[in-house]
């Protein structure tokens, strides 16, 4: 009671000082500010303004509707994966292990950037195994499978690959989803709204088609506002 919100930075600041004014050798302070400081904070102080702040959302707020987070203002890889990680983490605090249908499903896009290596890069493997007997669903979104370590796509049951240009990326689906060299050329062929799929109790992958497939130039922000209220 009584206590001042303040931001990530301002405390990275106070805790700067504290170390510069504390009793400790002068070998010991630099080997205090490089572990505090060496990574973590550097990666904060690029954009202080987007920690450094006590405004804020409930979490509550967020689980109970549909929900979009934008990160495009995020310039850093480093930043966006430090959010998306303590957003996880939040997420993953208030579950709860339970039985029947699904409760939230998480779709994360450009998903690549979570296993870049660096902080928090172990987090969403470790999750995604876990997350069926929360009755969530956690869906990751890519331009390409490269850059997925073979630990995260084998936890991930259902596998859709729309149309693969290059190789390396056909190889690597191919690789997971027990498909033959017919159906890794035919990766490259597909056309709008084809995708192969494949899960668990599959022998091979099955390529499907949908008939809601088009382009879209501009989404304008009530578009999107109605189409998420028709979900609630």
């Amino acid at each position: 009671e009584g206590a001042r919100v303040f931001g990530v930075q301002e405390f990275s600041l106070a805790l700067k000082e504290t170390i510069n004014e504390s009793p400790y050798s002068e070998e010991t302070k630099q080997k205090l500010e490089y572990e505090c400081f060496g990574h973590f904070f550097d990666m904060i102080n690029r954009n202080g303004s987007l920690f450094d702040t006590d405004q804020s959302v409930s979490f509550s707020d967020l689980l109970s509707k549909p929900t979009v987070i934008e990160l495009g203002s995020v310039y850093h890889d480093e930043q966006k994966k430090f959010l998306i990680n303590l957003l996880l983490i939040n997420y993953r605090l208030r579950l709860q292990p339970s039985h029947g249908s699904l409760n939230h499903v998480v779709l994360i896009d450009s998903a690549r950037l979570l296993f870049n290596k660096g902080f928090g890069n172990s987090l969403i493997t470790s999750l995604l195994p876990e997350m069926r007997m929360y009755r969530t669903g956690i869906v990751l979104s890519d331009q390409t499978p490269q850059g997925f370590p073979t630990e995260a796509l084998n936890n991930v049951n259902v596998k859709i690959a729309f149309k693969l240009i290059r190789d390396g990326d056909r190889r690597i689906f191919a690789s997971i989803c027990n498909m033959n060299d017919t159906e890794e050329d035919n990766l490259s062929l597909l056309n709008t709204g084809e995708a192969y799929v494949y899960h668990n109790g599959l022998k091979t992958p099955v390529r499907v088609k949908t008939d809601f497939a088009g382009f879209y130039d501009h989404v304008s922000d009530e578009k999107l506002i109605a189409c998420m209220k028709k979900r609630r």
